[in-house]
Formats: C-alpha cells, structure tokens, sequence
C-alpha cells in the first residue's frame, strides 16, 4: 500500500509564521493528492499544524472546506472504493485520470479539466452492456448512457 505524508504547509509540520499564504496547499492540490493516493491503493496522511494557541491558520480551514465540498460532491468516486490497477493514457490533452472502483461501479477523475471539454482515455474501461454511466457531482445527475 502507497502512503502519502504532507503538511499543508510545505515547510513544517507544524505552524511556521514564515509561511505566506499563498505557499500552503491549496483546496485543489489537497484534492488531486488525495485523488491520486486513493487510486493507488494508497492512504494520505495530511497535516495541519496549529499554532502555539491551539487554533489554526484561517488559510488551513479554508483550503479544507473547499477541498470538502468538492469530497463531499463526489464522495460516491472517493470512499470505500480501491484502485483499479489499469493505468490510462489519455489522448489529445495534457489530462490525468486516475480510477477508482467498488463491486457496483467503475470511476474515472481526471485531475485536470479537459481544454477542450472532451476526455478520451485509453483504457480498457469494464463497460458492459445494459451498464449506464452518470456523471457524479453533476447538479441534475446526468445521464450519459
């Protein structure tokens, strides 16, 4: 199993004053590093050090309730699932897709968003037939079956 050790702040493991705020992890690198972690069967150990008071930096709290919200969206693609052990290749853009899987379903996060709105990924995706395919975090649910 891969394990993942980060702090927010990428200085210290606990709080630096001499970290600036725009140094810290932000919302979408806490997201991609535990996309990426979980998809290779991996586990992340992020820390968040606090200062000599107990609180936190608002910048700390803040990139974690925004990476929440985005868990808490696609939480379906993200808890109790395990890897999938293809690795895709993606044509046409720059994208990184990573999978994720359960009994009932298949996942694939891309941790970019396509430049031109289209993903194509080279992989042999377990689709078979009778199966649908929704897109998760979509406000109506889409269906793309």
């Amino acid at each position: 199993m891969l394990a993942g050790n980060s702090g927010m702040d990428p200085f210290s493991y606990g709080y630096n004053q001499a970290t600036s705020e725009s140094e810290y992890m932000n919302a979408t690198t806490l997201v991609t590093t535990l996309v990426d972690m979980i998809s290779r069967n991996g586990s992340l150990l992020l820390n968040i050090g606090p200062k000599s008071d107990g609180t936190h930096p608002h910048v700390e709290i803040d990139n974690l309730r925004e990476a929440g919200k985005w868990i808490k969206t696609h939480e379906e693609a993200i808890f109790n699932t395990t890897y999938w052990f293809w690795k895709a290749e993606v044509k046409g853009n720059a994208t990184n897709v990573r999978f994720t899987q359960t009994d009932d379903a298949f996942y694939i996060l891309s941790l970019q968003k396509p430049a031109d709105g289209k993903l194509v990924v080279e992989a042999p995706i377990p689709i078979l037939k009778g199966d649908t395919m929704s897109l998760v975090g979509s406000e109506d649910g889409k269906n793309l079956a």
